[in-house]
C-alpha cells in the first residue's frame, strides 16, 4: 500500500469518526457510562487514524526528527490499540450490565493485560523487542510484537464472554449484535497482519463503531429505557411483519396487581423498581422467539409466533413461579403478582380485535382476584 492510499484510508476513517461523534450526541445526553465510554473509543480511534498517517509519512526518512517521530507514533499506535481494546470490553459490560455493576474492581482486574502491554511499550524504547527500525528508519515488527495482538484477542474474547453471560441471564438482546463491531475489526486486523504495509485496521474499527451506533439508535427508538423491553413503537413496527410471516401469533397480556398501591405506599421510586423487577422476570422466563412489549404503564404484551394457548399457559406458569420465587427472597418491600389474558391473532381478526380480546381476558382475571 503506497503512502497516498494510507493517507486516503485513514482520512476516510477519521471523517467517519467525526461524523459519528456528531451524530452520537443524542445518545450522550442520556448521561450513561456506556455512552461516555463509547465516545472515548471514538476519540481514541480518530487519534489513531491521524497518528498512523504520520507514522507512514516519516517511515524511511532518515533524520533525527524522523527517527524520533517514527518511534513515538508507532508507540502511540500500540498504546491506542491497547486502550481501544480495553475500553471496548468495558463498554460491552456497561452497555449490558451497567445498572447492576456497582464495583470498579472488575475493571481493575480487566486492566491487568493492558497495564502489561504498557510496560512492554516502555521497555521497548530501550530493548526494541516489540518493533524496531533499521538504519534506513524503516519499521519492522518483531516477533514479540504479536503479544499486543494477544492482548487485543483477550479483550475481544472477554467481550464475547460478557455478552454470552448476559444472554444466559437475560435472554436475547436484539439491538446489540456484537459481531457488527467485531467482524470488520477482525477482517482488518488479519489483513494487516498477513499483508505487511496494508493500513486498514483503524478504518475497519471506525466502520464497526458506526455499525454499533446504528444499533444504538434503533435501541433508543424501540426500547423502553426503564424496563429494557420493547416499546409500543416497536410493536407497531413488527405487527405487520408477524402477520405476513406467521399463520398465527399468540399474545399474552400482563397487568401488575396492586401497582397503584405500591406507588402510594412506598413511593414512585419503588414503583419504578417494581416495573424493572417484573420486566427482568419476563426477560428471563420467556423463550427466545417471543417478543416482550411494554404496552402502557404497568401493562405488558408478549407476542408468541405460532404458539397455541397451551404453550402460552406454560409461559404464564413460568412467570408466576418466578414471581413467587422473587417474593420469597424478600429483597423488596412489595410483592409482585400479575393478571394475565391470552388471545391468538389470525386471519379471522384484526389487530384491534386481538388487543381488545387480550385486554378483556386479562381484566376478567383481575376482577376475579379483586372479588376474593
Amino acid at each position: 500500500m503506497n503512502l497516498q492510499a494510507v493517507i486516503a484510508t485513514n482520512l476516510l476513517g477519521f471523517a467517519m469518526l467525526v461524523v459519528l461523534l456528531i451524530t452520537s450526541r443524542s445518545a450522550r445526553l442520556r448521561g450513561q457510562n456506556s455512552d461516555k465510554i463509547f465516545t472515548s473509543v471514538i476519540i481514541v480511534t480518530a487519534f489513531a487514524c491521524i497518528i498512523e498517517m504520520i507514522s507512514f509519512m516519516v517511515d524511511g526518512h532518515n533524520s533525527i526528527f524522523s527517527r524520533a517521530a517514527n518511534m513515538m507514533t508507532n508507540s502511540l499506535l500500540y498504546m491506542a490499540n491497547i486502550i481501544d481494546s480495553y475500553l471496548w470490553c468495558v463498554y460491552v459490560d456497561q452497555r449490558l450490565n451497567g445498572s447492576e455493576r456497582t464495583s470498579p474492581k472488575l475493571y481493575l482486574i480487566l486492566a491487568i493485560p493492558a497495564l502489561g502491554g504498557m510496560i512492554e511499550l516502555l521497555l521497548n524504547f530501550r530493548f526494541g523487542f516489540l518493533f524496531s527500525f533499521d538504519k534506513g528508519n524503516f519499521y519492522h515488527r518483531e516477533p514479540l510484537g504479536y503479544s499486543h495482538l494477544v492482548i487485543t484477542v483477550i479483550y475481544l474474547g472477554l467481550s464475547l464472554l460478557i455478552k454470552f453471560q448476559h444472554y444466559r441471564k437475560n435472554g436475547k438482546l436484539r439491538f446489540f449484535p456484537i459481531w457488527m463491531f467485531l467482524l470488520p475489526v477482525i477482517i482488518g486486523a488479519v489483513t494487516q497482519i498477513f499483508m505487511y504495509g496494508v493500513s486498514i485496521v483503524w478504518c475497519c474499527v471506525a466502520l464497526g463503531l458506526i455499525g454499533i451506533h446504528m444499533c444504538l439508535q434503533n435501541e433508543l427508538a424501540y426500547m423502553d429505557p426503564l424496563t429494557k423491553l420493547y416499546n409500543r413503537t416497536y410493536m407497531n413496527f413488527i405487527i405487520a411483519n408477524m402477520e405476513s410471516k406467521y399463520r398465527e401469533v399468540g399474545g399474552i397480556m400482563l397487568d401488575m396487581d396492586y401497582f397503584k398501591a405500591i406507588n402510594d405506599t412506598y413511593g414512585h421510586e419503588a414503583g419504578d423498581n417494581a416495573l424493572s423487577d417484573i420486566s427482568s422476570i419476563i426477560r428471563k422466563c420467556i423463550p427466545d422467539n417471543t417478543i416482550p412489549i411494554r404496552f402502557a404503564g404497568d401493562e405488558f404484551i408478549i407476542f408468541c409466533p405460532e404458539y397455541n394457548e397451551d404453550k402460552m399457559d406454560t409461559i404464564i406458569g413460568d412467570l408466576r413461579y418466578a414471581a413467587d420465587q422473587f417474593n420469597k427472597k424478600g429483597e423488596r418491600e412489595y410483592k409482585l403478582s400479575f393478571s394475565a389474558g391470552i388471545s391468538i391473532l389470525d386471519e379471522s381478526k384484526n389487530i384491534d380485535v386481538f388487543l381488545k380480546e387480550l385486554d378483556d381476558r386479562m381484566y376478567d382475571e383481575k376482577k376475579t382476584k379483586h372479588r376474593k
